[in-house]
């Protein structure tokens, strides 16, 4: 990369102009995306999936979160255990 620079600076007659510089030396550090369901079915939009499938898919997750909250967080008199995070 180094020979291929002075290259072009010679062949050219240009000052060297190191526009990635900044770049590579101080990268921008990512915001970690947190994925949940619209996150992930508005992605599969923007990729062209059909949107029938995705419908399916939403009424899918949306039915064992349910199963699952109910598990929880049932009320039937059962001592459940407390959760600490």
């Amino acid at each position: 990369m180094l020979f291929t620079s002075i290259y072009h600076m010679l062949s050219k007659s240009e000052n060297f102009h190191p526009d990635d510089y900044e770049a590579t030396v101080n990268p921008k550090k990512q915001k970690p995306v947190i994925l949940t369901l619209n996150n992930t079915l508005q992605f599969l939009r923007e990729q062209g999936a059909d949107p029938e499938t995705l419908k399916l898919i939403q009424q899918q997750c949306t039915a064992q979160t349910e199963k699952l909250f109910k598990k929880v967080f049932s009320t039937k008199g059962e001592v459940r255990p407390k959760f600490r995070l």
